[in-house]
């Protein structure tokens, strides 16, 4: 009995002795973790906001969660019934599904109180107490690799999706085994969380910024998906998430501080103790706007090398040129399709009858023209709208080759307005200049004075201009114009035209510049629809010409400016649904972009068409009939 006795107070004290010498080993390697997480932490780059509540920007930074914690103004559910306020770490600890914390707000239409919030709290752009959660750790079925995941907690996320809290990720990938390796050791990848999944980069891959060993992180504006440089960033999959992401400059430059996170449960007494809850950090709203679980309930939280191997090598951006009709107009629609559902949800009473009234309103426009067949000679005749887009289409079916080449020129026209743009807001000296006007300044006066948006102009009224040719030489010889007799003739009359239009356009962006002016600018811009065909049809130039098409707009002045605009935006909103399926292949999106040009192309004759019976319609309402050509004017047959 007594050897028993010994022996056990042997086993006892070896026990202590292993313990203890366990105890500094243990503690060498969570320092090591906490030093190589400190190490790498990402430098983070948010879209800097122009003014307070501007949701272009980014109002959230990546904080310490403890200003919610003990916060009365947040309210803890279980199963969407209040428990408590101001739940503590301790209160969330091992808390499972079915609990949510509840923000003060509403996430369906967050107006500023989000924004607001989180500057009281110290939460917004830059925050107060700037923090990266880390974990080290490895993934059993992938020996030889070390991660150290870092987890940003941002109060809201302003996206498509709207949700109270967002939780983001960034990693750093070792080959080694243990923290104090890694500490020796280069990483040999990075890889940054962007909605579902998320786009990785070797350490030396040239797309990843680095300040010393700190990867630099952009998060997009509202929806935090990281990034590896400044862009607006086509997501078109359900992988990628559905719309786009921006992390264009200027920037606000935050460097989080490394909270090790620990590998096990830390105990309900740790400040930590939230890492082990389930529920929802948010409103427990549906999907996609509840709020977001925590770290611990994601895959790649525990198998990191895993998500790793399933990122993207690249992202899609959209090229900073005034050619991305396609993209641009996807990324709109995506926006609006999702505020569309978005206030379905707040308020689906209100919705549904807004859009009712919208397909009603649509309905009433296309009966209250007439859709019967013209003939389409001459062109001075009265025509309802639907007869002009008639007539137009039977215009092109008989004359294909000629109406399309005559819209061929949109295509090179607004090429080389894309080319201008960029040369400029990439020139030394400019670009910048053009970021300290602010954001939405910037893109005015880049789209302005670059001619992006004009080229758009240039080519539709060229365009105009060779189909008023085809049309007059139709009207005069009566036979099909030819391709080939357009652009030869198009000389005679191209320095009036450019003349003419040139100097009303001036006008126009005088007038717009001078605020005051802009009920005068839109009264010029409606007259100016029927310029280039008085221009080209009835040989006026200058002045002239001017006064002629203010004439021929009175007495039709809204009438003029609904079917001009339904004509010009035949090209803005068809091409671009034509070329969205492209889009969802997972193309180049210069490609789709081009493939969008070549309809735009396609339908821009069409509306020039629509231009041209227009001026013939007010042309017929008018006192004043069109003045004759002068002698050896008109063109020889054609053929």
């Amino acid at each position: 009995m007594r050897a028993l006795r010994r022996l056990a107070v042997v086993m006892l004290g070896l026990a202590c002795i292993l313990m203890l010498a366990a105890m500094p080993a243990a503690a060498a390697t969570s320092d090591a973790a906490a030093e190589l997480a400190q190490k790498y932490v990402p430098v983070v780059m948010l879209k800097k906001q122009q003014a307070a509540c501007d949701r272009s920007g980014e109002a959230y930074g990546p904080s310490s969660v403890n200003p919610i914690l003990g916060n009365p103004d947040f309210t803890l559910l279980r199963d969407g019934q209040a428990v408590m306020q101001g739940p503590t770490a301790a209160d969330l600890y091992e808390k499972p599904e079915g609990w949510a914390i509840d923000y003060p707000g509403n996430p369906l239409a967050p107006g500023c109180t989000y924004d607001e919030l989180a500057r009281s709290l110290g939460m917004g752009v830059p925050p107060k107490d700037p923090v990266a959660y880390a974990q080290v750790t490895t993934q059993a079925d992938a020996p030889g690799y070390l991660v150290v995941q870092y987890w940003f907690y941002y109060l809201f996320n302003d996206y498509n999706n709207l949700h109270e809290g967002d939780w983001e990720m960034a990693q750093v990938v070792f080959r080694a085994d243990t923290p104090e390796q890694a500490l020796q050791r280069e990483p040999v990848e990075v890889g940054y969380s962007q909605h579902n999944l998320g786009e990785k980069a070797a350490w030396d891959d040239p797309k990843l910024q680095k300040q010393g060993n700190h990867p630099v992180l952009y998060p997009a504006a509202g929806s935090h998906a990281g990034f590896y440089s400044e862009a607006l960033w086509l997501e078109r999959s359900p992988s990628e998430g559905i719309g786009c992401d921006d992390t264009r400059g200027p920037s606000v430059e935050v460097r989080p501080t490394a909270v090790l996170l620990p590998n096990g449960n830390p105990g309900q007494g740790s400040p930590l103790a939230w890492i082990t809850y389930e529920g929802q950090w948010g409103a427990p709203l549906r999907a996609p706007y509840a709020g977001p679980s925590g770290p611990n309930t994601k895959d790649r939280w525990s198998n990191p090398i895993t998500w790793q191997r399933d990122t993207r090598d690249s992202s899609s951006a959209i090229p900073d040129v005034g050619s991305d009709l396609v993209t641009s107009a996807f990324c709109g629609i995506v926006a609006g399709a999702s505020q569309v559902l978005t206030n379905l949800g707040e308020n689906p009473v209100i919705t549904m009858l807004l859009l009712a009234v919208a397909v009603l309103v649509l309905i009433a426009l296309i009966r209250t023209t007439r859709w019967n067949l013209v003939p389409l000679d001459p062109i001075v005749r009265g025509r309802r709208a639907g007869q002009m887009i008639r007539s137009a289409l039977g215009v092109m079916r008989r004359s294909p080759l000629t109406t399309l080449g005559a819209g061929i020129v949109f295509i090179p026209v607004a090429a080389l307005a894309s080319v201008a743009q960029w040369l400029i807001s990439n020139t030394p000296g400019i670009g910048p200049l053009f970021q300290t006007l602010g954001e939405e300044t910037t893109l005015l006066w880049v789209g302005a004075v670059t001619a992006a948006v004009p080229g758009g102009l240039i080519g539709y009224v060229l365009a105009i201009m060779l189909v008023s040719i085809g049309m007059r030489d139709r009207d005069r010889a009566g036979l099909n114009p030819r391709l080939r007799k357009l652009y030869p003739e198009s000389k005679e009359v191209l320095p009036a035209v450019a003349r003419s239009v040139g100097l009303r356009a001036l006008q126009i962006a005088l007038l717009g510049a001078s605020i005051i002016g802009i009920p005068w600018a839109i009264k010029l811009i409606v007259e100016t629809q029927l310029l280039t065909q008085v221009c080209v049809i009835e040989r006026r130039e200058g002045r002239d010409s001017r006064m002629r098409a203010r004439d021929l707009t009175r007495g039709g002045w809204w009438r003029v400016a609904v079917v001009s605009t339904l004509a010009g935006a035949l090209p803005l909103l068809v091409a671009p649904l034509l070329a969205m399926p492209f889009l969802l292949l997972q193309l180049p999106v210069w490609s789709v972009n081009l493939i969008g040009a070549v309809f735009a192309a396609a339908i821009t004759p069409l509306a020039a068409v629509v231009m041209v019976l227009l001026y013939g319609d007010r042309v017929a309402g008018s006192a004043a009939q069109p003045q004759p050509a002068a002698a050896g004017d008109a063109p020889a047959p054609a053929g």
